[in-house]
């Protein structure tokens, strides 16, 4: 008489062999996997990576949602793979890059696509998900290492940094008009635009100095404030503008000192010299530093850009490229 034993499902089969062809395929290039996958859950992550370059660890990481299939099929050199819109609002939600991964166990070919370049159509429950046969990572893992390093550098603490001259500046134009306009008057679309941005700025760069914002309201409260005060809809009263830069102004100079004593025993660089001119004005010195990049000098970088300018139809006067 035969035992009675449990067994395992084909397609729990096949996607765990996915998982390990991905996992194979990115710790060949040195990368650290972490599966994140729990027995047969899906809650759409099944991975954790980070990127490794020259055996030193990076800090970016990214998500990795994998479908597998024992065979994909494939129609005008496109598969598409449906998944819940639930699913998809958790790669929204998340902080970190998510990259969709379809693994083809029978091939070993592996597919990528990012989780965003996707979109729900209004009122549906699914969507569809594209991936191209030419974005095949067994074909070389360059293009997803781009992505990525694209993605990362845009969403690093120094370009927050960076930003904070000219939001200094919107700063600056601003704070006059507290309790300057008559109570309820409306401010216009221009300035409710940079104070929309300037707010928003204020919040990413206390949480990149390591500063908490429980206490401070959502730039959404404020309109909500609006609407019930003044029952106006799109954009603040100048009363409710001052109250907002009363409030926030200090949080924002808290900020502002905090990245003037980590900046005070930092050399002026190429990337920093503009925030360090700001905080020794700030502080009642005078400073005009301009450090020029080193890629100005550098002609094959100028070649380069100047052929990708060509490519756009963007070039107004050839120099380089010639």
């Amino acid at each position: 008489m035969e035992s009675q034993l449990p067994t395992a499902a084909d397609t729990n089969i096949t996607s765990r062999r996915g998982v390990t062809l991905i996992q194979e395929r990115v710790e060949r290039e040195g990368w650290i996997f972490r599966r994140q996958d729990t027995g047969d859950t899906d809650f759409g992550i099944d991975a954790e990576m980070e990127i490794v370059e020259k055996n030193k660890v990076t800090g970016h990481l990214f998500k990795g949602q994998i479908k597998s299939s024992d065979g994909v099929e494939w129609k005008n050199d496109q598969a598409v793979v449906s998944v819940k819109v639930s699913t998809y609002n958790l790669w929204r939600d998340i902080p970190l890059p998510t990259i969709l991964f379809l693994a083809d166990t029978s091939s070993r070919g592996i597919y990528w696509t990012p989780a965003l370049a996707h979109h729900p159509s209004p009122g549906r429950s699914s969507l569809s998900i594209r991936f191209e046969q030419s974005s095949n990572l067994q074909h070389g893992i360059a293009p997803l290492s781009e992505y990525l390093g694209s993605w990362f550098s845009v969403n690093k603490s120094d370009v927050v940094f960076d930003e904070v001259p000219y939001f200094y500046g919107v700063f600056e134009e601003l704070r006059p008009d507290i309790d300057h306009y008559d109570v309820g008057s409306e401010m216009g679309e221009d300035e409710d635009g940079k104070l929309r941005l300037f707010y928003h700025h204020v919040l990413r760069l206390r949480l990149h100095l390591g500063f908490r914002n429980d206490e401070i309201p959502n730039l959404a409260d404020w309109y909500a404030r609006e609407a019930a005060t003044w029952q106006s809809m799109g954009v603040l009263s100048w009363t409710i503008f001052s109250e907002l830069m009363k409030f926030v102004t200090p949080y924002y100079e808290e900020a502002i000192a905090r990245l003037s004593e980590r900046l005070s025993h930092v050399e002026y660089t190429a990337e920093n010299y503009q925030i360090k001119n700001l905080i020794k004005k700030l502080q009642g010195g005078f400073a005009n530093v301009y450090i020029t990049d080193e890629r100005s000098q550098d002609k094959r970088f100028q070649r380069e850009f100047e052929a990708k300018l060509r490519k756009a139809g963007a070039v107004e006067y050839s120099y380089f490229d010639k």
